[in-house]
């Protein structure tokens, strides 16, 4: 006859199946936008660049975007071409690009060797990952960009992250919430005064922007 309290950073009933199968009731906690007007998350741009045609992109039997399709889409150099050109536009400390797989992770690091920058891949199949995120995590490393699949969509927390790039597409509004939210925190030792999002998945036009009051009680 014990209470059962759960606690979670995004309760989409529609993907956690096991929210309203375990609790009958929610209690909504202050939303992104409460927090950043209490000074406890950092505001944020968001820039969605249409490149190419999302509309091909295909779902497996979960009802997320497949690993293939994704990589079929956004390793095409019409959509690298537009990251290049984006990423000189907004100036930034720490900047983490989310992928669709490892090897979708390998070829955007690539690419961006190519054009001179340092970066860090962090990935299950790279032995050296966690002394590359420890060369991102130092700020005087010159390693200012940090490649992920999904070790670091959530729960990493590194307060001088202030550009977001979304190298990937999703139907899940918790892990679009969860993968922008590591741009979230604030910095104050290091003058960050917002983040930045570049979006080429679609992902702010599918799920509304991170800011955004979702309904949580219905979801």
């Amino acid at each position: 006859k014990s209470l059962l309290l759960g606690f979670t950073a995004t309760p989409d009933g529609r993907s956690a199946k096991h929210l309203k199968a375990l609790y009958k009731d929610i209690v909504v906690g202050p939303m992104p936008i409460e927090l950043v007007d209490l000074g406890l998350l950092s505001p944020y741009y968001h820039f969605e660049r249409k490149t190419t045609d999302l509309t091909t992109l295909e779902k497996g039997s979960n009802g997320e975007f497949t690993e293939k399709s994704q990589e079929d889409m956004f390793k095409k150099k019409i959509v690298y071409d537009g990251v290049f050109q984006d990423i000189k536009k907004f100036p930034y400390k720490k900047c983490m690009v989310f992928c669709s797989s490892i090897s979708h992770a390998e070829d955007i690091a690539h690419q961006f060797r190519a054009h001179g920058y340092k970066v860090a891949c962090v990935h299950s199949q790279n032995p050296e990952s966690n002394f590359e995120l420890f060369q991102f995590e130092d700020l005087l490393s010159g390693v200012d960009i940090c490649i992920s699949v999904a070790s670091l969509t959530k729960g990493y927390n590194l307060v001088s992250v202030d550009l977001i790039i979304l190298l990937i597409a999703t139907t899940s509004l918790s892990k679009y919430l969860q993968v922008i939210g590591r741009g979230s925190r604030i910095s104050p030792f290091t003058n960050k005064k917002s983040f930045t999002v570049i979006d080429l998945g679609g992902n702010g036009t599918r799920h509304l922007p991170w800011n955004y009051e979702h309904n949580w009680e219905e979801l």
